[in-house]
């Protein structure tokens, strides 16, 4: 088992940094004010409004939130219910170095270190920084040649998404951007050779110009890069690197929910790699959908397939059903909201309700992946297994 509190701060590492540090930010405070509210105006049935142009929130009987960018006809704007904005409210990220306090003598000094990474991560200026530091090595790469580049990116790639994201000293968009590039410009570099006869260190012109300035993120170097290569010539060789880059994510995510991980017969260290793979695979879905919403603009004018729109969409909401669970992991870190959970599974048992309790369930796990597959039947198990489950 973990240290006590190690895992409340894992979640918080996870869930900071899984897409960024300001995506996290948001969804932290917002729960917190809406925590705020009076407890009658934080029932099921109500509509929300967080401030004006953010769209709108509907809250179910079970307490689950759904967003629509627009309110419904037939809902009366006088009835929603507007939520105020807290004018001092504790950081997440204040939430985690408050917590370093409480850990362990020995464990303080690598947690401080990794809290001044969370918050260089934050910082106003890391986009560009990242972008500068990224560029200026693949140009070096670049005057090397084809090969050299390519080994460039391939081990770029591999290090955000593997020890940088992991040591906190990249965010998942970072990693997603730079997956999208390596992949996009392998895919059109094979292409480009077939095609022209190359030679082993030609290339077209759109890799020449990939580090040319003006994207403020490696995000919006990867999207740029990924509408260049599709408007000149590498139209479907760009959609195919997107469709590979999609598949990969639905089949992790797939294996992440379905293999059950048993570590001394403790819950709580099973779930730690359930939410570990979600947080390493977040970047495929996110590099995925930047994608296919950039080519969505440009579908028509490159023929490519209408289903592009779908597979954003889709990969939208499959990113935001994996950033609910890690918030959740946060939440839950003490087994505090599967108590809750149990309890209500069994309030609905007692009450002669079982499929409305296998609904709900299933809801919890098979759409908004808050726990793996394998949980479903220690849940539904009336008596728990763990002190903290």
């Amino acid at each position: 088992m973990l240290p006590p509190g190690a895992n409340y701060m894992l979640a918080i590492q996870r869930f900071y940094i899984a897409i960024c540090p300001e995506f996290a930010e948001t969804q932290w405070r917002r729960a917190h004010e809406f925590r705020a509210l009076p407890e009658d105006q934080r029932q099921a049935g109500h509509w929300y409004a967080y401030k004006a142009g953010n769209g709108f929130i509907h809250v179910d009987e079970n307490l689950n939130g759904e967003y629509v960018p627009e309110l419904p006809a037939d809902v009366d704007p006088a009835q929603v219910i507007p939520v105020p904005a807290l004018l001092a409210s504790q950081s997440l990220l204040d939430e985690f170095l408050q917590r370093i306090e409480q850990a362990p003598s020995g464990a303080r000094a690598k947690l401080k270190a990794l809290a001044d990474r969370l918050g260089a991560l934050a910082s106003p200026g890391q986009a560009i920084s990242a972008v500068i530091s990224f560029g200026r090595k693949g140009i070096e790469a670049q005057l090397a040649g084809r090969n050299m580049l390519l080994k460039y990116l391939s081990q770029s790639s591999e290090a955000f998404l593997g020890d940088k994201l992991m040591d906190a000293t990249v965010t998942g968009q970072d990693a997603a951007g730079v997956l999208l590039i390596d992949k996009i410009a392998h895919a059109v570099a094979e292409s480009f050779a077939k095609q022209q006869n190359a030679g082993l260190n030609d290339m077209p012109a759109v890799m020449l110009r990939m580090f040319s300035p003006g994207p403020g993120s490696l995000e919006q170097l990867a999207v740029r890069f990924a509408v260049d290569c599709a408007t000149h010539g590498f139209a479907m060789e760009t959609l195919a690197t997107l469709d590979a880059i999609w598949r990969t994510a639905r089949d992790q995510i797939g294996e992440v929910r379905g293999t059950r991980i048993t570590m001394l017969g403790e819950p709580e260290m099973s779930l730690t790699f359930y939410y570990g793979g979600l947080f390493q695979n977040a970047p495929f879905i996110r590099a995925a959908m930047i994608g296919y919403q950039a080519l969505v603009a440009i579908a028509q004018t490159q023929k490519l397939p209408s289903r592009i729109a779908k597979e954003a969409n889709v990969a939208e909401e499959m990113l935001v059903r994996s950033m609910d669970a890690l918030f959740f992991s946060v939440r839950d870190a003490d087994g505090s909201e599967r108590r809750v959970l149990r309890a209500h599974l069994q309030a609905l048992r007692e009450s002669g309700r079982n499929e409305a309790a296998q609904a709900r369930i299933s809801e919890v796990i098979d759409l908004k992946l808050f726990l793996p597959s394998w949980f479903r039947p220690m849940i539904m198990e009336p008596q728990a297994r763990s002190p903290r489950f």
